[in-house]
């Protein structure tokens, strides 16, 4: 009668506790998954629509199926067009992800 009553506390215990896995989301919002050498989807088109970034399209090839021993990396902040086999280390080009700051709406005054 013991054992019974300790395993039924302990699996409502563990149905109450549930697994401690990570939760899916942060206090921060959702950080953008890398698409591409550490950089995200939102930080490409910013790079890309500077004219570092454009002189980096360059370096990189223009289809798919062709071979290029350049990419874009980013990695804490910064952004380089850098040679693949080296990495971020070996940047042609090497500046910060340029970011647009939120501007907050204006306060309705009725």
């Amino acid at each position: 009668m013991r054992w019974t009553a300790v395993v039924l506390a302990l699996s409502v215990l563990f149905l109450v506790a549930g697994p401690a896995t990570p939760q899916p989301w942060s206090p921060l919002g959702p950080r953008p998954q890398p698409i591409l050498n550490g950089c995200s989807e939102n930080a490409v088109f910013a790079i890309l629509n500077t004219a570092a970034g454009r002189e980096c399209l360059r370096y990189l090839s223009r289809a798919a199926n062709v071979n290029s021993e350049f990419s874009l990396f980013c990695n804490a902040g910064r952004w380089g067009c850098c040679l693949k086999s080296a990495g971020f280390g070996s940047c042609k080009i090497e500046e910060a992800i340029p970011v647009q700051r939120r501007i907050p709406p204006p306060l309705d005054p009725g």
